[in-house]
Formats: C-alpha cells, structure tokens, sequence
C-alpha cells in the first residue's frame, strides 16, 4: 500500500470518532470534540474558535497582572490561580478567554523564548538547537532544528499568523510567543511524526485557516502526531481543517479560563494548575485589554 493512502485510511477512521457540541453564545464559540487516538480510548478536546477580524490578542507576562505585594521573585502565575486576580475579574466584565502561554524557564516567572507584549520585547529570541539524526524514520529529525521552533505573531492590524520561527517576521509583530513545534507544515500536512516514539500529555495548541483561528485544549493525554492529523483534517472528516498549527506549553499548564461577561460563571478547561510565564488574552476589540484597564 501507498504511505499516503494509509495514511489517508488511517486518518479517516481518526476522524470519525470527532462529534462537536453546541457552541457558546458570543464571539467565542466553544465546542467539545471526541477524537480517536492511536491504541486507546477518544481523547475530549475543548476548542474555543473565534475570528481573528473581530477580535483582539494580547500576550501577557503572567507576572503583569500582579500588583506588587502580589509578585514573588521566580514564581509565575497558573490559570486557576489568574481566575481570581482582581486584575483578570475586571476583564470577565467582557466576554474573555485566558489561554496558558509558552514555555518557561527553570523559574515559572520567565519565558524560555521570545515573547513581545503591546510592542515590547519582554524577552529574546531563543536560538537553541535540537541536533540532528539523520538515520530518523521521521523526516522533521534528520535535520538540525530549534528547539522552540514555532512562533505566534500578531501584527499591528490585528493579523494572526502561527507558524515556523522567522526572525524577518519577528520585526512586524506587535505580540508575540516562541514556542513548538510546529504541528502543520506548509501544506498543511502534520510536521510531527509517529515514528518518534513520543508520548501523550494534555496538550494546548493554535491553529488557524485564514481569519479562523482555534485554541486547543487537550483535556485527554494526546500524542503530538494525532492532534496534528486531527487538526488538518478537513470538516466533513471530522477535523478542525486548519492550514497552520504550533504546540503550546502542555501537560500540567493545560488550561483555558473562558467567560462570557458580567453576570456570566467563568470556567475552566484543562488542569491549568502549573504556573507558567506568559498567557494568550482574547477580547473583544471594543472592550478593555491587557490587565482590564
């Protein structure tokens, strides 16, 4: 058989396991999908979708939504632990979502990459190489890579794009998070293999076709591999059809704090109880950003 008609084969019975539920009301549609995994049970995965047109987002130091007597030196912030900060009570006035960030150091409070915050470089680019092994059955390996290599990029006019790390595009972004990998190549083929003996965490990705963007919340233990197929697999699959994706932090920091305004219960999706260093905003362009002023 045709590797690409396994895996086409392989992937449709992925696919049909996916069953979206009810969207909620607002700019921010959240949907829960049952997606197949290999050798094991569907996985829940909660997808809030929203377009990135009519929408603003931020990327934010978790440490800035602290007051001062608030902040501890190496220690950032979880998402269960953000819900109740005065600061981020004032955006859930808004409809809102609150999505954990990129990857930290060894303390939680900084960034292991680069992250750009309303304009301002927070911290630098992270040019740390994974080596290569050229006798890898998956290709992604074979060469020499960075270990950060994705990067989200929000320009000046509100465009979104996710993608590989580019230092041209880096100058344009006004926000902005190195993390990886990159989940989907420039095809839209997933970058990542199953041949690379990975194992499976809660997982928080970005994906996006066009202006429809959708965060990702693994709240099931996902190879890489399988959330990639899932995510470029086209609608009537069962798929969210996406043309570009990047992994997220994962496993622990897994969380997304959604609310739909004043009056409305704030949830949580993912454990979200690890602290992290950054967190992804998502507003309304009319209401109040950053920290709800």
């Amino acid at each position: 058989m045709h590797p690409f008609i396994g895996w086409a084969l392989s992937a449709a019975a992925l696919m049909l396991t996916s069953v979206p539920a009810a969207a909620a009301p607002g700019d921010i549609e959240r949907s829960v999908h049952r997606v197949a995994r290999s050798g094991g049970e569907p996985a829940a995965v909660v997808t809030y979708a929203f377009d990135a047109n009519r929408m603003r987002v931020q990327v934010l130091l978790a440490t800035s939504l602290l007051d001062r007597a608030q902040q501890r030196r190496g220690s950032g912030v979880s998402v269960q632990a953000a819900a109740e900060l005065p600061a981020v009570r004032k955006l859930m006035r808004h409809e809102m979502l609150l999505v954990n960030g990129g990857f930290s150091t060894s303390t939680t409070d900084r960034p292991a990459g680069l992250l750009i915050s309303d304009g301002n470089a927070v911290t630098v680019p992270n040019y740390a190489m994974r080596r290569a092994d050229p006798d890898n059955a998956c290709p992604a390996l074979r060469s020499e890579r960075l270990r950060l290599s994705a990067l989200l990029c929000v320009r000046a006019d509100h465009s979104l794009s996710v993608g590989p790390m580019d230092d041209d595009a880096i100058s344009r972004c006004e926000q902005a998070i190195q993390t990886g990998p990159v989940l989907l190549d420039k095809s839209g083929q997933p970058e990542v293999c199953a041949s690379n003996g990975e194992r499976a965490y809660l997982r928080t990705a970005l994906c996006q076709r066009d202006a429809r963007v959708h965060v990702v919340i693994a709240t099931d233990p996902m190879t890489l591999h399988d959330l990639a197929r899932w995510l470029a697999a086209p609608p009537a699959e069962g798929g969210l059809g996406c043309s570009a994706a990047i992994n997220m932090s994962g496993d622990t920091s897994t969380g997304a704090l959604y609310s739909a305004g004043a009056g409305s219960k704030p949830r949580i999706d993912g454990p979200g109880g690890f602290a992290q260093a950054s967190f992804l905003l998502v507003t309304p362009r009319t209401a109040p950003g950053g920290r709800g002023e």
